[in-house]
């Protein structure tokens, strides 16, 4: 089977004479198919890495909360930003497509312990916010 990789990093193979990602094609053989709604996620982030124990069925949300931290993230963190403005740290999470504001901190360590403690009353992964380089 050929596989090939996309500029967004996904591997891609040929079934069925339909172009499918890889990790779909890999769950799917394994499992069955895949049930509408619900997305198959890479846990270690690894878009290349499609070992059967690398992936698991969720739901978007889910998928979203083992997301990677943007490359134009400059706080180093998901979740906290500068607001210029307001001279202030600002903290926040997005649960279920709606932003949650947890607040705006004078000091950057206390901005991310509020969103750090989010991440866990929501049941984010672990891996979420790793660097696209981890």
């Amino acid at each position: 089977m050929k596989v090939w990789k996309t500029e967004h990093g996904y591997l891609y193979c040929w079934h069925g004479g339909k172009r499918v990602r890889h990790h779909r094609y890999v769950w799917e053989q394994a499992n069955g198919p895949i049930p509408d709604g619900l997305d198959v996620d890479h846990i270690n982030g690894d878009r290349t890495d499609n070992r059967l124990d690398n992936l698991r069925l969720v739901t978007r949300q889910e998928n979203m909360q083992n997301a990677k931290r943007y490359c134009t993230n400059s706080s180093g963190v998901t979740g906290v930003c500068w607001r210029k403005q307001k001279q202030r740290w600002q903290a926040y999470v997005v649960v279920d497509y709606k932003q949650i504001h947890l607040g705006h901190y004078r000091d950057w360590f206390e901005a991310v312990c509020a969103r750090k403690s989010a991440e866990v009353s929501y049941g984010f992964h672990p891996n979420h916010g790793r660097s696209v380089n981890d």
